[in-house]
C-alpha cells in the first residue's frame, strides 16, 4: 500500500501556524527584534531549500526534535523518556553539527525535548549560535533559573514551552506535588525578563475539560504565553489498561476550542492530533517529523523507535536519503511491520 504524498503547505492547521507564530514573536519583541526579523526572512529561504531537496528525491521533515539527554528530575505519568537509557547524551559538538546540517537541508523549526533539556549544560550556548531558526524547548519549568533566563533574554529565537496539565490539581497529579507552583514561578520570571514563552499540555480524559476551559486558556494568556501546544497522550503499553486516551468526541471538542481561539490575535494554539490526522499517525511521521534521541539514533518520532540510522555514523542528509526512510514514506505496510517489532513506550511531553 503506497501512502499519498502530503503537501503540508496546503494544510491549513499546519501552514498557518508558523507564520502566525513568527508574527506574534515579531510584534511582541521588546528588544533585539532584528533576530526575529532575520528569522522571518529565513523561514522563506528554508522552504525554498526544502523544496529543492524534495525535487532531488529527499523529503525533508518540517520539524526536527532533538533530545540531548533523557535525564529528568521528575517522574511524570506516561513519560516516553522512561523507555530510554539515561547514561548517554549527545555532545555539544554533535548537537551543533546536526542543527547546521538540518538548516542546510531546509529545516526551520527545532524542538528540544528529553528528558529535561536544562539538564544538558552548555545547550543554550549552542542554540544561541543558530538565531536564524526557531528553537522550542519543552521544559517542566523546575530548572528555569535566573541563569537560564540570562541566556534566553539575550537570544529571542529560543522559545521555552512550559509543560502544564491544567491547574494545580491536574498538574501535580501528573507531574508531582509542588510542580504547578514552580511552573507558575518560572512563567513569572520569564515574563519579568521579557522572555517570550508558551505552554504545552498532555491532553487526557482526566484534564481535557480543564485545559479547554476559557479560565485555563485565559489564565495562560494572562501569564504571558504566546503559544500553546496540545499533545496527545499515546498509550502503548498493552499490560496496563488505557484510562487516559481521549475518544473522538473529546478530540473534536479540543479541535473546536483551538479553532475558536486561533481567530484571535493574542495567542496561537496548535493541536498535535491535527498533524497526526494529516500524516496518518506516528508511522507516517517521516513525512513531517524526525527525532534524534540522546544516543544519536534517528526515529520517526519520540514514541516510535525504528532503526533509521545514527548521526554518529552518517550525515543527516545521507540518513534521510537512505533506503529505509524512502520505503517508510512510500510503503505504509513496511512501516507497520517495523512498528510491531520495535519497543513501544507510553508518551508524555
Amino acid at each position: 500500500m503506497t501512502s499519498i504524498p502530503i503537501n503540508f503547505d496546503e494544510v491549513k492547521e499546519i501552514s498557518n501556524f508558523l507564520p502566525k507564530f513568527i508574527d506574534i514573536l515579531f510584534k511582541n519583541s521588546v528588544d533585539e527584534s532584528l533576530d526575529v526579523f532575520r528569522m522571518f526572512e529565513n523561514y522563506t529561504r528554508a522552504k525554498e531549500k526544502s523544496l529543492k531537496m524534495t525535487k532531488d528525491g529527499i523529503v525533508i521533515p518540517k520539524v526536527l526534535i532533538i533530545s540531548p539527554s533523557m535525564q529528568c528530575n521528575l517522574d511524570c505519568i506516561g513519560c516516553y523518556a522512561k523507555g530510554y537509557p539515561k547514561d548517554d547524551e549527545l555532545s555539544l559538538e554533535e548537537i551543533n553539527r546536526v542543527i547546521k546540517e538540518a538548516k542546510d537541508l531546509g529545516i526551520f523549526l527545532f524542538i528540544i525535548s528529553g528528558g529535561e533539556p536544562f539538564f544538558r549544560e552548555g545547550l543554550l550556548d549552542v542554540l544561541a549560535n543558530h538565531r536564524d531558526v526557531v528553537c522550542w524547548i519543552f521544559t517542566n519549568g523546575t530548572l528555569f533559573t535566573e541563569t537560564v533566563a540570562d541566556c534566553l533574554e539575550k537570544c529571542r529565537t529560543i522559545f521555552p514551552l512550559f509543560s502544564i496539565e491544567g491547574f494545580k490539581r491536574e498538574t501535580d497529579t501528573w507531574r508531582g506535588k509542588g510542580t504547578y507552583e514552580k511552573i507558575i514561578l518560572a512563567m513569572e520570571l520569564a515574563r519579568k525578563r521579557n522572555i517570550q514563552f508558551g505552554f504545552s499540555t498532555t491532553v487526557t480524559k482526566r484534564n481535557i475539560f480543564t485545559v479547554t476551559q476559557e479560565e485555563f486558556i485565559g489564565g495562560m494568556i494572562e501569564a504571558g504565553c504566546k503559544v500553546g501546544i496540545y499533545l496527545n497522550y499515546n498509550h502503548k503499553d498493552n499490560n496496563i489498561p488505557d484510562t487516559f486516551s481521549c475518544d473522538r468526541i473529546e478530540k473534536q471538542l479540543l479541535k473546536e476550542v483551538i479553532e475558536k481561539h486561533n481567530e484571535k490575535e493574542n495567542i496561537v494554539l496548535f493541536d498535535q492530533s491535527a498533524w497526526e490526522e494529516v500524516v496518518g499517525g506516528c508511522l507516517s511521521a517521516v513525512n513531517g517529523l524526525l527525532h534524534i534521541n540522546s544516543q544519536g539514533d534517528i526515529d520517526p518520532c519520540p514514541m516510535v523507535r525504528l532503526p533509521g540510522g545514527n548521526i554518529r555514523d552518517k550525515s543527516l542528509k545521507d540518513i534521510l536519503g537512505s533506503e529505509i526512510f524512502v520505503q517508510m514514506r512510500q510503503n505504509k505496510g513496511l512501516a507497520e511491520d517495523g512498528f510491531h517489532q520495535c519497543v513501544l513506550k507510553g508518551s508524555s511531553a
